[in-house]
């Protein structure tokens, strides 16, 4: 639907004129000759046009024509033809290089002020090309076009016509301003300020002179130029300054090529001859006597503290001063460094502030030899003057040990806490020396420790306090025990110099050492024991224990201990017997002189403890107690004498009776008492003497032996119930309920048992429990423990069931207990229900409060949770058509009806599977699909419609489907005999992609078309410009009709945006128009979704551009300014009342269960995409009818199908092309 064009023709012309006036694709034609005249050089806008270049120039002559001929004398020419007359000469080059002179002498700048440049020249940071073209950047205002080069061309001389060539030989405008700049730029620093700087600069290196460059810069205020460049600035005005003839200066500031001699060197030798020390170097060495350590960090802090309040330099670097050398510290120990010497300096002049024999007088008397003592003895003889603390004096004192201790026949000997690099330093530089490296941590190989030379000093001199060592050693035979206590008590008493304050604890140690001089006096007595610790062989406590056992003797003569007329064999009562047989005088406590008697009972060399806690050792209490035990006697004559027979029952309070009535007459021991004695005697009789067992009468320690326990068990196995547990047949029980279990009990009471007791009380001796309830309890408990299903909830296989219902479930239990045949004793008896209340633990099937688990709900959750998949196992595949999960849906559906032994649901199916997956992988099906469908597509190799043709970019194709471009205007075919040129090209490209890649690639597409929000896109064409295709009214022999020539009709155009299109509207304007278009599901994976861009490309270049000459919007744009295209998202397009439809089908995807825990899909080798007319509901081919489809099968909401029935207002009868009541009805609701 479109206005006929109007042709313009040109009048008829010199054969000549007429051939430099024709363009390719243009028709002959004729105009009136009422044309604008062609310009003058005054005419075009030379001054203010942007670059005399040629495109500017070709561009300045366009504007003027505005693309229309222009009239020269008389003549219609064109652009080439202006150029050619406006320069002068026939040949194009020369007359636009003459054009380009005369456009440079005219150029003006934008610039308000054009000697802006120049002035800015003294201090612009530097002269280099960037830096000019920024400035000029600045100079140009807001409503210029030029760019920076642009308009530096026009600041400057008219002989300079480019900013910038290739020739370095030739002057350009670039070169020209930098070589105005450089003869102009000055530094913004002083040199003079900056040598003065270098007396105290930190180094005379680049870093520091940048420092001092950039505060004379601040100082300064203006200077915006970074140090490097002002630096390079100064280093010529220096050179200038030494040498004013100088003409060779450096043009950068710093490089890594050692052949450039560069700004930084020249200041930095300068420097070098200035730079001199802050500090006195005779106070520094004077200070070195009394330092703490003689390390880097002692010694710099030094230096500070010296250093004047000017020194801008750190320690490190007025150290290098001091000792003229040229690092502070070389790691590589190749260059001398100051580091070594000044370490080497300090230790010649360090001196501890303790004389070393005042702090060996003090250790004589010490405690003992630790290091934390001698330091304290150290600190406590220093003076207040002393810099140093008492580690760091004793540091130096060790040092003077070392020195007296020295053979090693150097010049000198040296303390130093220097180690590893800086040790070996030391010795390298100074090898007359003998170094002692000293060190904290004694693990640090090749040094000395300290305190471990301090200790070992003390430990030659200190000495004990006990001056009578023999008195001493008497003193073990009448101590009370070998405790370290006692000990310690005879240590206080025997020590008698007058001076000694020594606590027993560090005196043991010492008397050791007597003991092993005395023991060994031909070797040196050990200094490593210690009063107690972790180390039994160095513990002198023990040392000294060992000594008093060796010594100490019991109180009771011979220790013999007469137990015959013991009340009681416990702790209190043998304590008594031993206080009684001591010897008189003696005044040791029981158990200490209990421990003696038991050591010579035994003949151990050990003292046992008299009472501990460890089960795996016997106390010397409990040895007693057990010798007790062995020779004290019962007061009944014997165990067998009691007699259970005719008791009642075996209560505790019966069975005591039963031994008071046997006791002897003269016996006063309790019943407890006598009946442990007569429980161990049955053990002696019954097992022989050798580990008799010590009884309780009766504890909650199962662990101890009960003398109860062994009579409640003798009486137990006399008195006998009627049947026992295992007799009674629980397992054919109907229930367990209390009824039936008497009933079974007096069953067997009445078989052949003469006893008359209630069956409570045969409960209770069946169970040995008491009270007859609990008993009767305890039986229902062990009826309801041996009472046995069938089969159980992890037998029964839910695995392949048809559905989770009551009916299913109950049928599963039956098919299980009749599969079991003779191990299902109960099946025929026990109903389905009643077995699975044993299986579940459940008392009723269906329990109406939800909150409540019943039997039904159990044997529901368990088969929830075992169902499996029946058409998707491990290592089952399924043809998924398109790969999406629908899709895989409808093959599941498929599988279910192929498949008899799976008779299920499809929905419980999918549950089966998706359950499986999540079971097993943490994800569901859906994911699953989602995901690997993604994959396999993503597989697929992608193509552009730049593959089509190289010139089918993104730009271009928006213009396209906009009804635009040549393919939309021209007329012409792309097929047939009649093709040239590019439409042959063209033409061979759409069907050489429709042949290959369209089948095999998914198409990446246009991105106004990616987001389409009614999952549709349509195509309504309104020209044909092809013959010979059967299709349309183009026809070859009226070729001129082909620029109106209209498509097949199958649809008609209702309205825009703009206007109406009823029946009666302009037959000129409105004519036959054909609309063809897709749609695709929601779906993540829809394959229509996939290869939509397939599908339009066949749509839209294929079967309508190629194969049909369909082409242009309904109405051209200047008809209609309406903004809609020839192609577009549904929602985007003017209401039509039809259109047709294509829809993609490919080979089949195929999704396998790989593993367990695992789905994977796999896109078909040959994805072979085919072109089908689109199935739909009522009918094919018809885009309303695919959109109601999509939407039964769930791929397309209902608020997306309502709204394409905005464009597609015939979706009620999408059979009637016409359909004009549809527009009519769509333009009155409209109203």
């Amino acid at each position: 639907m479109k206005l006929t064009s109007a042709v313009l023709v040109l009048s008829t012309t010199s054969a000549a004129a007429a051939a430099k006036l024709r363009q390719p694709q243009q028709a002959t034609s004729t105009r009136s000759l009422q044309n604008k005249v062609c310009p003058t050089i005054a005419q075009l806008d030379f001054p203010n046009i942007v670059y005399c270049s040629k495109g500017h120039i070709r561009n300045e002559v366009d504007n003027y024509l505005g693309g229309a001929p222009c009239d020269l004398n008389g003549e219609l020419v064109n652009r080439d033809a202006v150029i050619r007359h406006l320069g002068f000469d026939d040949d194009w080059n020369v007359a636009m290089d003459n054009l380009i002179s005369i456009c440079r002498t005219q150029l003006t700048p934008c610039s308000t002020n054009p000697s802006e440049l120049e002035e800015s020249f003294p201090t612009l940071v530097n002269c280099h090309e960037h830096t000019i073209r920024q400035t000029i950047n600045g100079m140009i205002p807001e409503d210029c076009d030029r760019n920076q080069d642009q308009e530096g061309v026009a600041l400057a001389p008219d002989e300079y016509t480019v900013w910038r060539d290739s020739n370095e030989a030739t002057m350009d405008a670039k070169d020209y301003f930098m070589e105005q700049c450089e003869e102009q730029i000055t530094s913004c620093a002083s040199i003079d300020d900056l040598l003065i700087k270098f007396s105290t600069i930190p180094e005379c290196n680049r870093w520091n002179i940048e420092r001092d460059i950039l505060a004379l810069q601040e100082a300064d205020g203006t200077c915006s130029r970074v140090a490097g460049w002002d630096g390079i600035l100064l280093a010529k005005a220096l050179m200038l300054s030494e040498d004013p003839q100088e003409t060779e200066f450096p043009t950068l500031w710093n490089s890594n090529d050692p052949t450039i001699v560069t700004a930084s060197q020249i200041l930095e030798a300068k420097c070098d001859t200035i730079i001199q020390s802050c500090v006195d170097s005779d106070l520094l060495y004077a200070g070195f006597e009394t330092i703490r350590y003689c390390d880097s960090n002692r010694i710099l802090a030094d230096v500070t503290s010296l250093q004047n309040e000017s020194c801008r330099r750190s320690s490190n670097q007025d150290a290098m001063l001091i000792t003229d050398r040229a690092v502070w510290y070389d790691r590589t120990g190749v260059t001398p460094d100051a580091h070594t010497k000044l370490v080497h300096d300090c230790a010649e002049l360090q001196t501890p502030s303790v004389p070393l024999s005042e702090l060996e007088a003090d250790m004589v008397e010490m405690n003992f030899c630790h290091w934390n003592l001698v330091r304290t003895a150290v600190m406590e003889r220093q003076p207040e003057s002393a810099r140093r603390d008492g580690s760091e004096d004793a540091l130096l004192l060790a040092g003077e040990i070392l020195k007296a201790q020295d053979t090693s026949g150097k010049d000198q000997v040296l303390i130093t806490t220097a180690q590893n690099d800086y040790l070996a330093f030391l010795q390298a530089e100074y090898p007359d020396t003998m170094y002692y490296s000293m060190s904290w941590n004694i693990a640090h190989e090749g040094t000395y420790h300290p305190p471990t030379i301090l200790e070992d000093r003390c430990n030659d001199l200190i000495e004990t306090c006990v001056t009578d060592f023999d008195a001493f050693h008497a003193g073990f035979t009448t101590i009370e025990t070998c405790h370290p206590n006692s000990i310690n008590a005879l240590m206080e008493a025997h020590q008698s110099r007058d001076t000694c304050e020594r606590p027993s604890r560090y005196e043991g140690p010492l008397l050791v050492k007597e003991y092993e001089r005395i023991a060994n006096p031909t070797v040196d007595p050990p200094t490593d024991y210690w009063w107690g610790g972790n180390n039994p062989d160095k513990n002198a406590a023990l040392y000294l224990e060992e000594v008093c056992l060796d010594e100490i003797e019991s109180c009771v003569p011979g220790s013999v201990l007469d137990f015959t007329d013991i009340d009681l064999c416990d702790n209190h009562r043998i304590q008594n017997l031993i206080t009684a047989s001591q010897a008189e005088g003696c005044s040791r406590h029981p158990m200490n002189d209990g421990v003696l008697i038991v050591r010579d009972l035994t003949g151990e060399e050990d003292l046992r403890p008299w009472w501990d806690n460890d089960d795996t050792a016997e106390s010397a209490l409990e040895y007693l107690i057990a010798k007790c035990h062995n020779e004290a006697k019962s007061c009944v004559e014997s165990y067998d004498d009691l007699n259970f027979k005719d008791i009642h029952y075996c209560y505790e309070s019966l069975i005591k009776n039963e031994i008071s009535a046997n006791q002897d007459e003269e016996c006063t021991r309790h019943v407890h008492t006598d009946a442990t004695m007569l429980v161990r005697e049955k053990h002696v009789d019954d097992h022989g003497e050798d580990d008799v067992p010590v009884y309780v009468y009766k504890d909650s320690d199962p662990n101890t032996p009960d003398a109860l326990d062994t009579l409640m068990a003798s009486c137990q196995a006399d008195v006998t119930a009627c049947a026992t547990i295992p007799e009674l047949e629980f397992e054919h029980l109907r229930t367990c309920h209390v009824n039936f279990i008497r009933e079974e009990i007096r069953k067997h009471q009445d078989d052949g048992c003469t006893s008359d007791r209630h069956e409570h009380y045969d409960a209770a001796l069946m169970t040995g429990i008491d009270n007859h309830n609990e008993a009767m309890a305890e039986l229902q408990r062990q009826c309801e423990e041996r009472i046995t299903p069938c089969t159980d909830l992890e037998t029964l296989d839910f695995s392949q069931i048809r559905s989770c219902g009551d009916w299913d479930m109950l049928n599963l239990i039956d098919e299980t207990r009749e599969a079991m045949g003779d191990l299902c004793p109960s099946y025929g008896t026990r109903t389905s229900k009643e077995e699975a209340f044993l299986i579940t633990g459940k008392s009723v099937w269906n329990n109406v409060n939800d909150d409540i688990d019943d039997a039904r709900d159990v044997l529901y959750n368990k088969c929830m949770d075992k169902v499996e998949s029946c058409t998707l196992r491990t290592g089952d595949s399924l043809e998924v058509e398109g790969c999406d999960y629908a899709e895989f849906k409808d093959a599941v559906d498929l599988a279910l009806r192929a498949d008899a032994s799976c008779n299920r649901s499809r929905d419980f199916e999918l549950y089966a599977l998706d359950r499986e997956l999540r079971e097993k992988s943490g994800v569901g099906t859906q994911e699953w699909i989602d995901v690997k469908c993604a994959e396999a597509w993503n597989s697929i190799p992608e193509s552009t419609f730049a593959e089509v043709d190289a010139e089918f970019d993104n730009d271009f194709m928006e213009e396209y489907i906009d009804g635009k471009t040549y393919l939309n205007s021209e007329t012409g075919n792309f097929q047939g005999d009649c093709v040239y040129n590019r439409n042959a090209e063209i033409g061979y490209n759409i069907s050489s992609f429709k042949m290959y890649q369209s089948h095999q690639t998914r198409m990446q597409g246009i991105e106004s078309l990616k987001q389409c929000s009614g999952q549709a896109i349509m195509c309504c064409f309104g020209r044909d410009r092809q013959f010979g295709d059967n299709n349309g009214n183009c026809a070859i022999e009226s070729r001129g009709g082909c620029d109106d020539a209209d498509p097949a009709d199958n649809s008609n155009l209702c309205a825009t945006e703009t206007r109406e299109y009823p029946p009666d509207a302009d037959p000129n304007l409105e004519q036959d128009i054909h609309c063809h278009g897709l749609a695709w599901g929601d779906d993540i994976n829809d394959f229509g979704k996939h290869l939509m861009f397939n599908n339009f490309f066949f749509v839209s270049l294929y079967d309508h551009l190629y194969s049909r000459g369909y082409v242009e919007r309904t109405i051209r744009h200047e008809d209609d300014p309406a903004p809609f295209g020839m192609c577009d998202c549904l929602e985007d397009m003017p209401p039509v009342t039809r259109s047709d439809c294509t829809e993609v089908v490919t080979n089949p995807f195929v999704v396998t269960r790989a593993a367990a825990n695992e789905i994977v899909a796999t896109a078909p080798e040959n994805l072979d995409v085919e072109f089908n007319s689109c199935k739909g509901d009522g009918r094919s081919n018809d885009l309303s009818a695919r959109i109601k489809r999509l939407n039964r099968l769930g791929r397309l909401s209902d608020d997306v199908m309502n709204e394409s029935w905005n464009t597609l207002v015939g979706y009620e009868n999408p059979n009637d092309n016409d359909n004009q009541a549809a527009c009519d009805a769509y333009l009155a609701k409209q109203a």
